[in-house]
């Protein structure tokens, strides 16, 4: 599986424009980003634009849920 990118990284963050992103999004990316353009407007896509923008330089962190234990039944 290919990296993903970090979305923090001030560097990839300068080296897509916004027009890119929403063509990434939309038209899908190789085999592992299906396209979206089935399920997603213009609009909704520039708003996942914003978001992942929103990342740049480390200012947005999304918390982890904690692992929910599982609890087999008796045999």
């Amino acid at each position: 599986m290919p990296s993903l990118p970090d979305f923090t990284d001030r560097d990839w963050q300068a080296s897509r424009t916004d027009a890119e992103l929403a063509h990434s999004i939309l038209g899908g990316k190789g085999q592992l980003m299906l396209p979206m353009r089935d399920k997603l407007s213009r609009e909704d896509a520039e708003r996942v634009v914003g978001y992942v923008r929103a990342f740049g330089g480390g200012e947005q962190v999304v918390p982890t849920e904690a692992a929910v234990p599982v609890v087999l039944p008796a045999a």
